[in-house]
């Protein structure tokens, strides 16, 4: 069972994701031609599993404010979720055309790379290899900038949304050891981003490594116990090492803290439900 689901970076540490949702959905309606406000909206909906509704919130943040390059990358990491790959790379390409071009010690790299997103009405017709040699194509522009330390000149730094995006993209292609160092090397820098922990826990995992990946997942939840995906995560993870009892305990937990939602593509009751039957029959 794929785990891996991914979010840009927010501040929820404190709160609850429903309490975090109502109360920026409250800020949209006192601000609805604010950008940001659709944004912080949208980051908040992908946190909470809820991926149609922050694909709708981001694609209206960057209507009202194009500059806004964080909508950007949060739009093409919940197309990936979706598994809508020629979307999601089409605002990672844009991300990276858009945003990273204007970073004096970046552009020269972006301006030789040949980089160009495909207009909407282009992606229909696109082989996929066409969509194959874009990947790659782009993993090696985000590689190429990376290797350069960071966007400041005259020092060296690790430059965590380059990072996060190279993790998604090597999870597209189940590159599953490179995504693995791309999500540690961002967590290096937020330490303390329970997304950034579900992130690697659930690359990890991907990759056969259940036993690696349940410390990242405790990490999470230590971080924001309402944080639904990561229990479940963890859940399966303990399910495949046969400690049957405790996934039992963290999906009845998970299943007191579900936010439902009719509408959700991401973790719902019924999953969990069915879970948690599944293992109450091993």
């Amino acid at each position: 069972m794929n785990t891996t689901h991914h979010h840009s970076h927010h501040d929820l540490i404190g709160g609850g994701l429903l309490e975090s949702v109502l109360e920026q959905e409250g800020k949209v309606l006192d601000e609805p031609t604010s950008g940001q406000a659709w944004y912080e909206l949208g980051l908040r909906q992908q946190a909470n599993e809820q991926e149609k509704l922050a694909i709708a919130a981001l694609k209206r943040s960057l209507e009202l404010d194009p500059n806004l390059s964080d909508a950007r990358l949060a739009l093409s990491i919940s197309y990936s979720n979706e598994n809508r790959k020629s979307e999601s790379l089409r605002e990672m390409e844009r991300w990276t055309e858009d945003t990273m071009s204007k970073i004096n010690k970046y552009s020269n790299v972006i301006n030789m790379s040949g980089l160009r997103h495909m207009k909407e009405e282009e992606e229909a017709e696109e082989e996929e290899e066409s969509i194959e040699a874009r990947y790659s194509n782009l993993i090696e522009t985000l590689l190429s900038l990376a290797r350069l330390g960071g966007r400041e000149e005259g020092c060296v730094t690790v430059d965590e949304d380059l990072q996060i995006a190279l993790g998604v993209l090597f999870n597209g292609k189940e590159e599953y050891e490179k995504a693995s160092d791309c999500f540690g090397t961002a967590l290096s820098v937020r330490p303390s981003d329970p997304i950034l922990f579900n992130r690697l826990g659930a690359t990890l995992a991907n990759n056969g490594k259940a036993d690696e990946a349940i410390e990242y997942y405790l990490r999470a939840l230590e971080l924001l116990p309402s944080y639904v995906r990561a229990r479940y995560n963890l859940s399966i993870s303990l399910i495949n090492l046969g400690n049957y009892m405790e996934s039992i305990e963290h999906l009845l937990i998970g299943l007191e803290t579900q936010v439902e939602d009719q509408g959700s593509s991401g973790v719902t009751s019924e999953v969990l439900w069915q879970t948690l039957e599944i293992n109450c029959s091993l």
